[in-house]
């Protein structure tokens, strides 16, 4: 016979037994956060270390004033996945990290810059970096971002002072601060696409972009853009230069005839293959294209790309073009570029992976190289 007192005591042993498993259930699926109490375990709880993402053209520019660089990351905006628990709003600093040095974005007033991803944007954000060594042609620049606190404003508070501004400096000081990090590009993009070629001996000079309507080596025969910037501001130029037997450099004398090629916001310049054998060439994705004065540089724009050519190139962009095992530039395009809406070139190099830009009115999505329209 089973005795009332004993079933008793089993019910009540098995009912607390289940409200210790309930309880572990919800502790480990919903997670310590709702438990924590300290700021910085809230913190890691929340975010993780790659929680804050970026969105936006991202891109950078440096601009220098003797020991001074003062850097520019341009339209950038920040979110964060919200948990579908309320927490506390989360402010953090932008830190850049560029050739060692690092700088914390500041207001026009000089205050550090407390940012949320609620905050309306796309934003801008400005640092200066003290370097006795060049800066600015760096491709990358590492933006880190920091959890507002006392350990971070202290650091920047000092390194003005001792000059310790060492990223790894900061790290190991502030370590319970850091969030996470992604990389920012130095635009790749230009008023002109530069190419010099030799359609007899198949031979490439130059291709490169370039935003100087006088640059020397378009200027021996062409003045079109020079002479009238302002008729080009709507358009994307190519400055094409077909050489013609001028080994001197620079030349002192040509035979060279040039021409400059006008096309509107939307035009592509292809890193494709046409088939399995073939290659596009620049003219292939044009739109409205005009090339001026009809002679043989405008037949550049007909050019296949060619891993078959002469190499002579004195000033090609390793950013733009192939190479061969031996190092030399092939006449070979490897990344797309696209045309936008201020007349420049934008090339879909690493830097840009994944960005979306608009044109006309249209999407373009960056993706291995080549520009996507949506």
């Amino acid at each position: 016979m089973v005795n009332k007192g004993d079933t008793t005591i089993q019910t009540v042993f098995w009912v607390f037994v289940m409200v210790i498993v309930i309880f572990l259930f919800v502790s480990i699926f919903l997670g310590q956060k709702l438990f924590a109490t300290e700021e910085g375990e809230e913190l890691e709880e929340l975010l993780g270390k790659n929680m804050i993402y970026t969105e936006g053209t991202g891109a950078f520019d440096v601009s220098s004033n003797g020991n001074n660089y003062e850097i520019t990351v341009s339209n950038i905006d920040f979110y964060y996945k919200r948990p579908d628990y309320e927490t506390k709003e989360l402010k953090f600093f932008a830190v850049a990290s560029l050739a060692g040095r690092v700088a914390i974005a500041k207001e026009n007033n000089g205050e550090y810059k407390s940012i949320s991803p609620d905050d309306e944007g796309p934003m801008d954000l400005n640092f200066v970096i003290n370097s006795l060594s060049p800066i600015d042609e760096q491709p990358l620049l590492r933006l880190t971002f920091w959890e507002e606190s006392k350990c971070v404003e202290d650091f920047f508070d000092e390194y003005i002072a001792n000059d310790e501004e060492d990223f790894d400096y900061l790290l190991d000081r502030c370590t319970e601060n850091y969030i996470s990090a992604v990389d920012i590009a130095k635009g790749l993009k230009g008023r002109a696409l530069f190419v010099k070629f030799d359609l007899g001996e198949t031979e490439l000079w130059e291709f490169h972009l370039t935003d100087d309507p006088n640059y020397e080596q378009f200027m021996n025969t062409c003045e079109y853009w020079s002479e009238n910037p302002s008729a080009y501001s709507d358009y994307c130029l190519i400055m094409l230069r077909e050489e013609d037997g001028v080994t001197d450099w620079p030349p002192t004398a040509s035979g060279d005839e040039c021409s400059l090629t006008t096309t509107v916001p939307g035009s592509l310049i292809y890193a494709r293959l046409v088939t399995p054998t073939t290659y596009n060439n620049i003219r292939q994705g044009l739109v409205d294209a005009n090339c001026i004065e009809d002679d043989d540089a405008c037949d550049i724009l007909d050019q296949e790309w060619t891993d078959q050519n002469k190499v002579v190139c004195k000033n090609c962009d390793a950013r733009l073009l192939t190479k061969r095992d031996n190092g030399d530039f092939n006449y070979m395009l490897k990344v797309d570029l696209l045309c936008d809406d201020d007349g420049y070139w934008v090339a879909c190099n690493n830097y840009m992976q994944n960005k979306l830009i608009t044109v006309m009115g249209a999407e373009y999505r960056c993706f291995d190289g080549k520009w996507w329209w949506y």
